[in-house]
């Protein structure tokens, strides 16, 4: 599951991924948020708090994700 972070600066926009996350999740929660800060803000300053290691996520995405431990 992925929410939406909303105790952030106006300038940001962050996530928090718990449990079970798939890139369902990701196009259907992050992207609409993403797309909809993009163009309130003309910029992005994202950020997405992964509370595990998600091993399908880059493979259902289709992009490479990255974090630190």
């Amino acid at each position: 599951m992925i929410t939406r972070i909303k105790e952030l600066p106006d300038n940001m926009v962050g996530f928090l991924a718990t449990d079970e996350v798939s890139g369902k999740d990701f196009i259907d929660v992050v992207m609409p948020e993403v797309e909809k800060f993009i163009e309130e803000k003309d910029k992005l300053n994202y950020m997405l708090v992964m509370k595990q290691i998600y091993p399908n996520l880059q493979q259902e995405l289709g992009f490479k994700t990255q974090c630190w431990a």
